[in-house]
């Protein structure tokens, strides 16, 4: 008989403990695992019949909970507090769930582009750590999201679930992009899409709900729109700018996309150095943001106006200017800059 120690999300500790060791061993071992959960976060048709379509959550775990008393195999229950993932937008707790999605091994580049990352400037100093730390540590990188907006992913289904792909179809949706806008995935049928092309049974086939990771938007920047202006000397040259310049969270989203995709592609680093400034923080500590709405806007630093028109102190556009140029690289809050410049 087992041990529960059910915590305030009751059997999702254990449900976590399962997925995450589950997937670990799937991807390392390619395995087939189909996830209990589904889209909605209800339990789904493959589960238990009185837990089926109750929400994980909610009702689901309190089932859970009375069909393990019934079998006897809870000897102890006991709340306990704990650490639980939390969207940051809604504030709401998260449901880890296996799902199916696309896959780029940056496995394969990492040996390059740590080699790459010797030969790139980074300021400050202190930071060169932490983009040789997300190169060191990401084996994979999923490129495949889903919204209701963005690139497409041209994959068709066939009626056994299985990919329908190739360099025609993707060629084709290229040129229809050209002529329609990401958006003729969703206002064009199949046979529309298809028409023209070698591909057999199109009647039989779906298009998928997938859009591309908007970081590999972000990050083929340097071919879609640098190259368009930087006059090279030849068409084959790679494309290299001098400088980009993002806050420290970026190592993990536009610069490293940007060095992966530009590895791949035209085998070196799209920029010769990168500039990396800090958060500007309120007087907690707090990072700025609009979800947590202790953002202060620059016409009340250098103006005293606030959106409900009341007044506040004025510390001039010297202050502002003073704050970023002197501190891009640190995280002191705004009051500390200007009590700092008051006594110089």
């Amino acid at each position: 008989m087992s041990i529960y120690f059910i915590g305030r999300e009751t059997c999702l500790i254990i449900y976590i403990l399962l997925f995450t060791s589950l997937q670990a061993v799937t991807v390392n071992q390619c395995l087939n695992y189909n996830d209990q959960v589904d889209e909605l976060g209800c339990y789904g048709s493959q589960t238990h019949a009185e837990i089926r379509g109750q929400f994980v959550l909610e009702e689901g775990n309190s089932k859970i909970l009375e069909l393990l008393k019934d079998r006897g195999d809870i000897l102890l229950e006991k709340e306990i507090q704990h650490s639980y993932p939390y969207d940051w937008r809604t504030k709401k707790p998260v449901i880890l769930r296996a799902s199916k999605q696309w896959f780029v091994n940056t496995k394969s580049l990492q040996e390059k582009g740590l080699k790459c990352l010797q030969n790139i400037e980074i300021h400050p100093k202190s930071a060169e750590n932490g983009f040789q730390g997300v190169l060191e540590n990401r084996p994979y990188w999923c490129v495949s999201r889903q919204r209701v907006w963005g690139v497409p992913i041209p994959v068709f289904y066939d009626s056994e679930k299985q990919e329908v792909v190739s360099k025609e179809i993707v060629d084709r949706c290229c040129d229809l992009i050209d002529q329609h806008g990401t958006d003729f995935w969703w206002k064009l049928s199949t046979p529309q899409i298809l028409e023209g092309l070698s591909i057999k049974n199109v009647e039989n086939l779906t298009k998928g709900k997938d859009i591309f990771d908007v970081w590999l938007d972000s990050g083929i920047t340097w071919h879609n729109v640098i190259r368009e202006d930087v006059k090279t000397s030849t068409e084959n040259s790679p494309t290299v700018v001098d400088l980009y310049l993002e806050g420290l969270d970026q190592f993990s989203g536009w610069f490293y996309s940007s060095l992966l995709t530009s590895l791949a592609l035209q085998d070196c680093a799209p920029y010769k150095k990168l500039y990396v400034h800090g958060f500007t923080l309120d007087e907690k500590g707090r990072k700025m943001s609009k979800s947590l709405g202790n953002v202060i806007a620059p016409s009340f630093i250098t103006e005293g106006k606030t959106k409900k028109n009341s007044k506040g102190t004025v510390y001039g556009v010297d202050i502002l200017r003073f704050y970023i140029s002197v501190f891009i690289f640190k995280k002191p809050n705004f009051m500390q800059t200007a009590d700092y410049f008051s006594s110089i």
